[in-house]
């Protein structure tokens, strides 16, 4: 499924680490707007970072923030103590390069030491393609947040048409479930999936896009995973998602099961004697 805007998907990242038992596990929350995969104008746009700490003593530690550019190179740098939110701004200079940026921080206490880090993409330079892998676990075609989750290590391909380049192939990235190909020539290309094991596509794994100059066209692919689905008191089983094995009445038995002999037992019939036939119609 093509999407020429964003996914909507949410860019918080809450990060719970461990303390000493004599005190109450902290919370770091990031926050970013644009939020990933959302995009900002380059140059010229602002990216906005919020953090909120929920922590024993906020106003005893110290906050170490950090902005990296797709080439690693440091653009911008802060540090603050003590606060419990905080707000950083940052508006993409020209000259900048098109891509994803990182905020890195660092929060560190006499008690506790916890980084995080989110990201987000600049764009208007380049030309470009994205494509992001979905999994769909209410199987409905579009990013449900806290159901849904994008995956690493799926294959996605862009095959150039009509005199366009062929791109090859990419693995999506660990944390964003997305693979991208910047600074590409103009015009129409396929970009398709490598479907794997254990999965259904929800949407088609091949679209083909136009893509024309200083645009990031995003490309997304849904696919909900199958498990065994008993239907009883037959015994039968299929694999389907789960979404699919309630709406027939069956008993979802987990993502991933495999249908297998003893997985599903049939409900035996019990037998009943003539008189306790009679004896249900008194």
């Amino acid at each position: 499924m093509q999407r020429a805007a964003s996914l909507g998907l949410s860019c918080m990242i809450v990060l719970l680490a461990a303390l000493s038992p004599a005190y109450a596990a902290p919370w770091m929350h990031l926050s970013c707007l644009p939020a990933f995969p959302d995009v900002i104008e380059n140059p010229g746009g602002e990216a906005v970072l919020t953090i909120n700490l929920s922590l024993v003593d906020p106003a005893s530690g110290m906050l170490d923030i950090s902005l990296i550019d797709p080439g690693g190179t440091l653009v911008y740098h802060d540090a603050r103590a003590g606060a419990a939110r905080m707000e950083c701004q940052w508006t993409v200079p020209p000259g900048s390069p098109d891509g994803l940026y990182r905020w890195d921080v660092q929060y560190t206490s006499d008690d506790y030491t916890g980084t995080d880090h989110v990201s987000f993409m600049a764009t208007g330079r380049s030309t470009g393609i994205c494509g992001f892998k979905i999994i769909d676990r209410d199987a409905n075609g579009q990013y449900t947040p806290g159901v849904d989750s994008l995956a690493a290590d799926w294959e996605i391909c862009v095959h150039g048409l009509g005199g366009a380049p062929d791109l090859g192939c990419r693995s999506t990235e660990s944390e964003y479930g997305s693979a991208c190909w910047f600074f590409i020539t103009p015009g129409t290309y396929e970009v398709s999936e490598t479907l794997q094991p254990g999965y259904t596509p929800v949407a088609s794994p091949v679209d083909t896009v136009t893509v024309t100059s200083g645009v990031i066209v995003e490309v997304d692919f849904f696919n909900a995973p199958l498990g065994g689905c008993c239907f009883y008191p037959t015994g039968d089983c299929e694999e389907l998602t789960k979404v699919q094995c309630e709406a027939w009445g069956g008993t979802y038995q987990g993502d991933f099961v495999i249908c297998s002999v003893g997985l599903c037992p049939s409900t035996p019939t019990v037998p009943r004697t003539w008189g306790c036939v009679k004896q249900m119609y008194r």
